[in-house]
């Protein structure tokens, strides 16, 4: 298949549901911000940063190098073209670059590695209306690049005998190692086929070992460059071996959270694949149709990593577009192999038009019935999307004519069909959760403060509480007037620096900790904002009922989901929203 001929085919009107999340501001995990955008932005654009402990320490385990070349290019345009462009707007062009590198790789690699013109066509469907796909892909996370570079890798390894694809093969080795040391789980497998060659080819290894040894050699400068105030070839920083030994240490893990062996198995992965992995565990795995590398991929992948005792979701992104290239939800039966080259794909706007009616009405009939309930849309959002698009996009079409293999599938089981409607329903269900509630107002609260309050020459101390870490480069402070840090046992209030505006992350702490620092805060003459989720205030206003509040309605912000604080015997917890409270005074001592 062509990339030309791949990109004709691509319907991008049925997809229109699940790139929802790119409009909105959620935040998943601090590193997509703190290992990506909070360092880089420093570098290039001068904001004021709060740096993570993998930049900070004497041996940094985090490489500067695959930020530069991945991100760099974007914000270095930004920096000649509007360098004081909103910093909300960056994220969102980052996004969008997110979104167009993955679903390029996507496209390219699902063409090389499958050979079935049909599997091909349930393979991307699969991966472009998977949530993994709309929220993780487009968020700047490590692991996004890292599905990348391997669906990459994989795809070179499927041609060795050009000394080009080994070259590209190497630096993609290179770039994937620096990127993340867990790079190699993926490719363990699959390198048997790189050996097997190379024995029987045993010069091919120079090319090989020049594209890996010359991209490790200019990251490695870069890094070094990058963190030394000054530096000699006696002490490079080599970011990928500093952060294996870090990772090789059980009590430094600890600091990060321990899980079982079973947790990628038993609970990442059903979450990854949802129903997936259930057809799969229900119709059993088309070992005839398989592509072999990607199965290997997932073998040695979810088998190595599980031996780590830290398991969060996102190390299994890659995962996602593998296990696509497997998932079957027709009967298994023979088929004719179907000619490689995919033919021009007619696409139809019928979808797009019964997507977009059900949305306008939902919008509609919502507004009319439920104002006060801000969720209804997504509610609406849901059931719609997945009734139009199930309805439009696999519904078996009398005219033959047209070529789009979507509309000639049949459904030979009860079950098909009833897998593809709870696949859709529960990837669109996760879009919502993940992609915008998810401390979704985190972004949005910090680029209020960006556009109003910090432009003024007030002094202010704002205050993060139960919610994820504010990422100090939203501000986009270039003047350096923010001092930002994470307040624990060791770090008081009276040790911030009084001459600045303090950006405080108080993360979980108790609330009378919150209310003595926000008392004291008030002492030093500054104007003190709480950010803190809608229900959590309830707890903070019976806490210092000595203080007396002002809730800034401008600043509300009713997308946004706290799920590490929920208490069932609190149901007003569950509420959605961010709010923004300002100190007024104390009522009493």
């Amino acid at each position: 298949m062509t990339l030309l001929s791949t990109l004709k085919s691509y319907p991008l009107e049925y997809l229109l549901p699940f790139l929802l999340p790119v409009l909105f501001q959620s935040y998943i995990h601090p590193d997509e911000h703190f290992q990506s955008l909070e360092p880089l932005t420093s570098k290039v654009l001068g904001f004021t940063a709060q740096l993570p402990w993998e930049y900070t320490c004497d041996k940094p385990a985090r490489s500067y190098g695959v930020l530069y070349l991945y991100y760099g290019p974007l914000l270095l345009l930004i920096r000649t073209t509007n360098p004081a462009l909103s910093p909300i707007y960056i994220l969102y062009l980052v996004r969008v670059q997110n979104l167009l590198v993955s679903s390029g790789v996507i496209l390219w690699t699902l063409s090389k590695l499958i050979y079935l013109k049909k599997q091909y066509h349930h393979a991307l469907h699969f991966v472009v209306t998977s949530y993994i796909y709309g929220v993780y892909q487009t968020h700047t996370f490590s692991n996004s690049i890292e599905t990348c570079m391997v669906l990459l890798a994989l795809a070179s390894i499927e041609n060795l005998n050009s000394h080009y694809n080994l070259v590209c093969l190497g630096v993609l080795f290179a770039i994937g190692i620096f990127n993340r040391v867990t790079f190699i789980a993926w490719l363990l497998a699959p390198s048997w086929y790189i050996l097997r060659h190379l024995v029987h080819h045993k010069l091919n290894v120079f090319p090989l070992a020049f594209g890996f040894g010359l991209t490790a050699l200019v990251l490695i400068l870069i890094d070094s460059i990058s963190f030394a105030q000054s530096w000699s070839l006696f002490q490079l920083v080599i970011t990928p071996w500093n952060n294996l030994i870090y990772n090789s240490l059980l009590e430094n893990l600890a600091q990060h959270g321990i899980h079982p062996w079973y947790t990628h198995l038993l609970i990442n992965t059903p979450q990854i694949l949802g129903p997936g992995l259930l057809m799969l565990l229900i119709r059993g795995v088309p070992w005839s149709r398989i592509s072999i590398l990607p199965f290997l991929s997932i073998v040695s992948g979810v088998a190595l990593l599980s031996f780590i005792p830290h398991q969060e979701l996102r190390f299994l992104a890659p995962m996602l577009p593998l296990a696509c290239t497997i998932l079957n939800y027709e009967d298994e039966e023979e088929e004719e192999e179907e000619e490689e080259e995919t033919a021009n794909i007619k696409s139809s706007f019928v979808p797009f038009i019964g997507i977009l009616w059900g949305v306008i009405s939902a919008v509609l009939v919502t507004t009319l019935w439920y104002a006060h309930r801000p969720s209804a849309p997504f509610i609406w959002y849901i059931f719609g999307g997945t009734y139009f698009t199930t309805t439009e996009l696999f519904k078996t079409r009398q005219d033959t004519t047209t070529s789009n293999p979507f509309y000639r599938t049949k459904f030979r089981s009860f079950y098909g069909w009833l897998f593809l409607r709870i696949w859709i329903f529960f990837n669109l269900t996760m879009n919502v959760l993940m992609g915008v509630y998810h401390q979704g107002g985190v972004v949005s609260v910090l680029n209020k403060f960006h556009m109003e309050q910090l432009h003024s020459k007030d002094n202010v101390a704002i205050i993060f509480w139960r919610t994820y870490s504010p990422p100090t480069w939203v501000l986009g402070d270039t003047t350096h007037s923010i001092e930002a840090f994470t307040m624990n046992e060791t770090s008081l209030v009276y040790e911030v620096d009084r001459s600045k505006s303090n950006l405080l992350d108080f993360m979980g702490a108790d609330v009378g900790k919150v209310c003595a620092s926000i008392e004291q805060l008030s002492y030093m003459n500054k104007q003190v904002y709480i950010v803190l989720p809608t229900g959590s205030f309830p707890t903070v206003a019976l806490s210092c009922d000595y203080i007396n509040w002002h809730r800034l309605e401008d600043f509300h912000y009713q997308y946004h989901y706290d799920l590490d604080h929920l208490d069932f015997s609190d149901l007003r917890t569950f509420t959605p929203g961010l709010d923004v409270y300002k100190f007024n005074y104390i009522l009493h001592q």
